[in-house]
C-alpha cells in the first residue's frame, strides 16, 4: 500500500467503542435538558462561536481553535445545540465505521448534509422532488444513501473507478494533462491562476472519462465554473447567508448550465452513463449521480491541486520539482507531496454524523483493559470529525505548520491518520481516481514546466462547505528546454 492508502493507527493501543446509553430517570433527563439549554443561551462559549461564524463566514477556524490535541472528543456549545468535535485517529475511525443511515444504527444524515442536500437538489430538480420526494435522490449518493443501498452504489462506482481498473485510464489522464498544459497561453504562464486551472483540469477529466461531454476548452471551462458557484451556494445554505444580485445571477446561470449538462449526458449515454441507466436507478437517481460525479470530481481535487502546487513553487521546496522529474525518485516524491498536501490543506475539513439515540463513547487500552475515556452523547446532536485538526496535531506530526514531505518517510509517524478521503462504508469511492488525477498531473506539470510561486505570500484556507483557499494561488510557469522542443 502507498502512503496515501495507509493508516498504521495513531494510537493503536486503544480500543473505541459506540453503544446505546442506558435510559435514564425523569431526573436525568430534566437535568440534561436544563443543561442544554444553559449551554445553548447562556454560554459565553456558545456565543463567540456564533458571532464568529457569523463575521468570518468560516467553520474551520473556531473548529481548530476548540480543538485540543490529546483529547478523545471535545464539546463545543453553540445556538444550536452542542456540537462534540474529535480529530482522534481511532474515535474517527470507530465513527466513520458506521452506516450514517441504517434502521437500527447510532447515526443518521448530520444537519449539515441534510441541508446541503435539500438546498442544491430542490434547486436543480424542483419538479422530481416534488414528485419523487428527496430521498430518491438521496440514495443515488454514497453520502446519503441508506446502508442497504451502499454496497449496489459502490459495486457500480468499483466497475468504473475502482482500484482494479484505475490503472487503465494513466494515458487518458496523462494526455488529458499535457493537452491543458501545452495550451496555455504566454499570460496564463506568465501568472497561472492554479485555482482556476485546477477546476479546469479536474472538470475535463469527468466529461472526458466518464461522460464525454464537450470537445473544447471551453466547455470544460463552463463545467468548473458552474460546480465553483454551487460551492459557493452551498456555503451560503449552511451560514444562512443571503446572495448578492451578483451571487444570485451566477448561480441561476450555473443552474441553468447543469441542468443542461446532465440531460445531455442522459440523451447521449457514454458507456458509464448507459450502465447507470441500466441498473436500478430512475431516471431521476440518474440525475443526482451525475450531478455527485461532477461536484465530487471537482471542487476536492482542484483544492488540493491549487494548494499543492502554490507549495511546491515556493523557494524552499524547488527540491521537491527536481526530484519528481528524476525517474529514481519521482513516485516517491509525488506520492510524498500529495499525501503533505492533503495533510496541511485537506479540502474536507469536517465529517458530521447526527445522533439517533444518546450513545456511550468509551476508550479503553487494548493491553490492560483500563478505561481512558467515556462520554454520553446526547441525542439529536452532531458529533464532528476533524481531518484538518487531525493532520496539524503536533504530537503525530511534528511542527505541523511546515510543509515536509519527507515526514512521510518515518516509520513512527501514523501515515494518514486524519482520513482524506474519510473512512468506512462512506469513504470516497473516487479517491483512487483523486489520486491518480494528482499524481499524473504532478508529472505532467513538472514535466513541462517549472513553477515559482508568486502570491499569497500565506496560504489562509476558510471552510464551510470544504476548505477553500481565501486567495487563490498565482504562480509563475516557466516552460522547460525539452518541452520547448517538442
Amino acid at each position: 500500500m502507498s502512503a496515501v492508502d495507509r493508516f498504521d493507527g495513531a494510537s493503536a493501543g486503544v480500543k473505541v467503542s459506540l453503544r446505546p446509553a442506558p435510559r435514564g430517570g425523569r431526573c436525568a433527563r430534566i437535568s440534561s435538558f436544563v443543561r442544554e439549554i444553559l449551554s445553548k443561551y447562556l454560554s459565553v462559549e456558545s456565543w463567540r462561536t456564533a458571532w464568529e461564524i457569523a463575521t468570518r463566514k468560516d467553520l474551520s477556524q473556531r473548529f481548530l481553535s476548540v480543538w485540543k490535541p490529546g483529547s478523545y472528543v471535545v464539546d463545543l456549545p453553540n445556538p444550536r445545540g452542542t456540537t462534540y468535535l474529535t480529530a482522534h485517529p481511532s474515535v474517527m475511525s470507530a465513527i466513520f465505521n458506521h452506516y450514517r443511515k441504517s434502521p437500527e444504527g447510532i447515526f443518521y444524515d448530520s444537519e449539515n448534509s441534510k441541508l446541503l442536500l435539500a438546498g442544491i437538489l430542490q434547486d436543480l430538480f424542483p419538479e422530481e422532488i416534488a414528485e419523487l420526494g428527496l430521498e430518491e435522490g438521496e440514495d443515488a449518493l454514497v453520502l446519503t444513501a441508506k446502508a442497504a443501498h451502499v454496497p449496489a452504489l459502490r459495486r457500480h462506482f468499483d466497475q468504473f473507478i475502482g482500484a482494479s481498473v484505475i490503472s487503465g485510464y494513466s494515458k487518458i489522464l496523462a494526455d488529458i494533462a499535457d493537452d491543458l498544459l501545452t495550451g496555455l497561453s504566454d499570460e496564463e504562464k506568465k501568472e497561472c491562476d492554479v485555482a482556476k486551472l485546477s477546476f479546469e483540469f479536474a472538470a475535463t477529466v469527468i466529461c472526458r472519462l466518464f461522460t464525454e461531454y464537450g470537445s473544447s476548452r471551453e466547455d470544460y471551462q463552463s463545467v468548473g465554473k458552474a460546480m465553483d458557484a454551487v460551492s459557493k451556494r452551498m456555503a451560503r445554505i449552511i451560514l444562512s447567508q443571503p446572495a448578492t444580485p451578483e451571487q444570485v445571477k451566477e448561480y441561476e446561470a450555473a443552474k441553468t448550465f447543469i441542468k443542461d449538462l446532465v440531460q445531455t449526458c442522459l440523451d447521449h449515454p457514454s458507456p458509464f452513463v448507459l450502465g447507470l441507466k441500466t441498473s436500478e436507478m430512475n431516471d431521476f437517481q440518474c440525475k443526482v449521480f451525475l450531478f455527485g460525479l461532477y461536484f465530487a470530481g471537482t471542487e476536492t481535487t482542484a483544492s488540493v491541486t491549487n494548494a499543492l502546487l502554490w507549495e511546491l513553487g515556493k523557494q524552499e521546496n524547488q527540491w521537491v520539482q527536481d526530484q519528481i522529474r528524476d525517474p529514481e525518485t519521482s513516485e516517491k516524491a509525488k506520492l510524498r507531496a500529495v499525501a503533505e498536501t492533503f495533510r496541511l490543506h485537506p479540502p474536507v475539513y469536517v465529517a458530521g454524523r447526527c445522533l439517533r439515540e444518546n450513545t456511550v463513547l468509551r476508550v479503553e487500552d487494548r493491553a490492560t483493559r483500563g478505561l481512558l475515556f467515556e462520554k454520553e452523547l446526547r441525542k439529536g446532536h452532531n458529533i464532528v470529525c476533524l481531518p484538518q485538526a487531525g493532520g496539524q496535531d503536533p504530537v503525530l506530526y511534528p511542527h505541523p505548520e511546515t510543509f515536509d514531505p519527507l515526514r512521510f518517510d518515518d516509520p513512527q509517524i501514523p501515515n494518514l491518520s486524519f482520513f482524506p478521503f474519510g473512512g468506512g462504508f462512506h469513504i470516497c469511492p473516487g479517491r483512487y481516481l483523486a489520486k491518480a488525477e494528482l499524481l499524473t498531473f504532478l508529472d505532467r506539470f513538472f514535466y513541462h514546466y517549472s513553477a515559482i510561486t508568486l502570491f499569497p505570500k500565506h496560504f489562509e484556507q476558510k471552510g464551510v462547505a470544504t476548505l477553500r483557499a481565501t486567495t487563490p494561488a498565482k504562480i509563475q510557469l516557466i516552460p522547460l528546454n525539452h518541452a520547448e522542443e517538442e
